[in-house]
């Protein structure tokens, strides 16, 4: 990835496509890799589940010496050593308890994937904003360039004009002022280009001193989906993270209850162990079988005792389970009004991109005859500039209106966990 990040940059501009763009930010954005961490947090998720279910082992070894004195001879002392040794294991038969750690590791290792997800699909999200605005940002900056050079040759014209007596100096001193602003905003539009630009190596998560330079606008606007918003709102709810979290969130409450009440239940295990003491290790002459001992058996818990506290748990879990299921509805309310709002911002913007495109269509034909007309002495420098002020709204708005079309669409694509 460095090989091809090296061979994008140009000198000082490091050419990026959008597909490029998500690749760099798949490799070097921390979100990334906090998101990998959630895939393997939920992995261990399920092991930690399963080792309620596994069977336990366990053991231990020791070496003791004890010093004893006489009290017929306190000169007399007598030193023992003792050897131990013991193993056990024990396997749960039936537990509700451990049948819930194991369903919930699961559903956790669920959640933490849909969680990994949900953070890598708004930093996608987030790549193409900066992207498109990228674009509007270089593009807004050709509108700039354009404007100065548009100011700089009709102040030419200008002076030309004066020195055949037919410009006054107002006019000449007009064209200056408009020469000067020109200037500035195109200053301008470069200091916002370089704002956007370290922004978005920012989201990409890589540092550079290279300017980012994005492909030209695209002046296709995408293509709808969905042919209604009913079709668009089931694919949502099928494939949204964050309503994918609720539903999940749920589950592992009503999981939670289920469990609450099977404390109610007796559990079953079964055990055995080995024992050894002596003063000596084990050989030939002294076996391990003369100085052993084995035990097994089966152990029934029943949760008679314990009653007071199972009414509460399980008070704790329905609980538990309304507010699961209220955050659910609430994520259902709020995802789709911001679904709705992104579906009518997208149909909305679709057609404003026909209206600009062809509001400037008409301002440049406008402005290519008022040129002729300037020239032949038919209209005012002042008519002049206000034509081509016109223009350059004509163009920001254009760009503007193709930018927020993507910009929406990316949205969309976010919604439907794309």
């Amino acid at each position: 990835m460095l090989t091809l990040l090296l061979a994008l940059i140009s000198v000082d501009t490091l050419n990026l496509t959008l597909d490029q763009s998500i690749r760099l930010a798949w490799e070097h954005s921390p979100t990334v890799a906090d998101a990998r961490l959630d895939s393997v947090d939920g992995n261990a998720k399920v092991w930690q589940g399963w080792s309620a279910a596994l069977p336990s082992l366990n053991g231990s070894a020791g070496l003791g010496w004890s010093n004893s004195r006489s009290y017929i001879d306190t000169t007399r002392r007598q030193t023992s050593r003792n050897w131990s040794f013991s193993a056990s294991a024990s396997q749960v038969l039936f537990d509700a308890s451990v049948i819930g750690a194991v369903g919930s590791g699961y559903i956790g290792r669920d959640l933490s994937n849909l969680q990994s997800k949900s953070k890598t699909d708004q930093l996608v999200w987030n790549v193409k904003t900066g992207y498109y605005g990228l674009q509007t940002t270089y593009g807004l900056l050709e509108v700039s360039r354009s404007a100065k050079k548009n100011a700089e040759d009709n102040l030419e014209l200008t002076r030309v004009k004066q020195r055949l007596g037919k410009s006054t100096g107002l006019e000449v001193l007009r064209a200056q002022t408009n020469s000067s602003q020109a200037q500035l905003n195109l200053m301008n539009a470069e200091q916002n280009l370089q704002t956007a630009s370290e922004a978005f190596k920012a989201a990409l998560g890589i540092a550079s001193p290279a300017l980012v330079k994005p492909e030209p606008v695209d002046t296709n606007p995408p293509a709808a989906l969905f042919g209604s918003f009913d079709d668009y709102w089931r694919a949502v709810g099928q494939a949204n993270p964050g309503l994918l979290i609720a539903e999940k969130s749920v589950k592992a409450a009503e999981l939670g209850k289920k469990v609450a009440w099977g404390r109610m239940l007796p559990s079953l295990s079964f055990s055995v162990s080995e024992r050894y003491g002596d003063s000596m290790l084990p050989s030939r002459t002294n076996k391990w079988s003369n100085n052993d001992a084995t035990s097994w058996g089966f152990n029934l818990g029943l949760p008679i005792l314990n009653v007071k506290d199972i009414v509460l748990g399980i008070h704790d879990a329905n609980i538990a389970v309304e507010r699961a299921r209220i955050a659910r509805r609430s994520s259902e309310i709020q995802l789709q009004q911001t679904a709705v709002s992104a579906w009518l911002n997208y149909d909305q913007s679709r057609r404003q991109v026909a209206f600009a495109a062809e509001n400037l269509h008409l301002n440049q034909e406008l402005y290519r005859q008022a040129q002729e007309q300037y020239r032949l002495g038919q209209l005012t420098q002042l008519d002049l500039f206000t034509v081509e002020t016109g223009l350059s709204q004509a163009r920001v708005s254009y760009l503007s209106a193709l930018a927020d079309v993507r910009v929406q669409q990316a949205q969309i694509d976010y919604l439907l966990g794309k």
